[in-house]
C-alpha cells in the first residue's frame, strides 16, 4: 500500500480521493473555529458592557416627594442615551455584529437582555434606578454564562471533530486505491461503524440547559452547508467510493 510507488495520476487522484472524503469534517472545523472566535469576541464585550452598568450611579426617587436623589457623581439625566451608547461601542462593535445580527441597538439589546432592558431604554427620565440597574446586571451576567456554556459545547464540538477526522485520515491514507481486498472488508466496516458510533455518542449525549442540543448544533453550526452531520457525510462519501475486490 505504499503511495510512493504509484505513478503521478493514480497518485493524484488519491490526493482528491482523501480531499473529498474529510472536506466536511475539515469545513465543519473551520466554521466552529469561527464561531469559538464570535463567541469568546461577545462574551468580552458583553463583560466590557457589565463593568460600564457596575459603574453607573443609579439614581434613586423618593416616594414621598416624588423628588430625584442623586446617589454619587455619575447620575447626569442622560445615563441611558450614554449607556445605550456603551452598549452601541461594546456589544455592537464585535466585528461579526452586521454579518450574524444586524440588528438595530433597542431590538439587540431587547433580544439579549429581555424586560430590563426595554424597562431602561423606556426611562421617560432618561436615568437608571438603583433596581433598573440591578436587573439589568442579573440579565448581563445571564448573558455571559450562557455564552461561556456555549463556549464549551463548542471545544466538545471541536475535539470531537478532531477525533473523527484523526481516524479517518488513517483509513485513507492507509489505502492505495479505492479497491479493497475482501479480507480487509470486515476491519474496513469496524472501523467505520466506530467512527459512527463514537460520533453518535457526542452527539445524541450532547444535553445543554439551552436550546442548542446535539442536532439542533449541528443544524445551527452547518446550515449554509449541503450537509448537517460532517462526520456521518464523510464515512458515506468513504463508503461510496471503495470497491470491494
Amino acid at each position: 500500500m505504499a503511495e510512493t510507488t504509484l505513478p503521478d495520476g493514480p497518485r493524484q487522484y488519491l490526493r482528491v480521493f482523501r480531499h473529498h472524503v474529510r472536506e466536511p469534517i475539515s469545513d465543519a472545523q473551520g466554521r466552529v473555529a469561527r464561531e469559538r472566535e464570535e463567541i469568546a469576541a461577545e462574551r468580552s464585550a458583553f463583560e466590557a458592557f457589565r463593568t460600564a452598568v457596575a459603574d453607573l450611579r443609579p439614581v434613586t426617587v423618593s416616594p414621598s416627594k416624588r423628588q430625584r436623589s442623586v446617589v454619587g457623581l455619575d447620575s447626569q439625566p442622560d445615563q441611558v442615551e450614554r449607556l445605550c451608547e456603551t452598549f452601541e461601542s461594546t456589544v455592537m462593535s464585535v466585528p461579526h455584529y452586521e454579518a450574524v445580527y444586524d440588528e438595530s441597538l433597542s431590538q439587540h439589546m431587547l433580544a439579549e437582555l429581555g424586560d430590563p432592558a426595554a424597562a431602561v431604554v423606556d426611562s421617560p427620565t432618561n436615568t437608571i434606578t438603583p433596581q433598573q440597574r440591578s436587573a439589568l446586571l442579573t440579565a448581563i451576567d445571564r448573558t455571559i454564562d450562557d455564552r461561556t456554556a456555549y463556549a464549551d459545547v463548542l471545544a466538545e464540538e471541536a475535539t470531537a471533530l478532531a477525533t473523527a477526522d484523526s481516524a479517518i485520515k488513517e483509513i485513507v491514507e492507509g489505502l492505495d486505491d479505492v479497491l479493497i481486498q475482501d479480507w480487509y472488508k470486515a476491519e474496513f466496516e469496524t472501523r467505520l461503524d466506530e467512527i459512527i458510533r463514537d460520533r453518535q455518542s457526542v452527539v445524541h449525549g450532547r444535553i445543554s440547559p439551552s436550546p442548542i442540543d446535539g442536532r439542533s448544533l449541528c443544524v445551527h453550526l452547518y446550515a449554509d452547508q449541503p450537509w448537517t452531520f460532517p462526520v456521518l457525510t464523510a464515512v458515506a462519501r468513504l463508503q461510496d467510493a471503495v470497491v470491494v475486490e
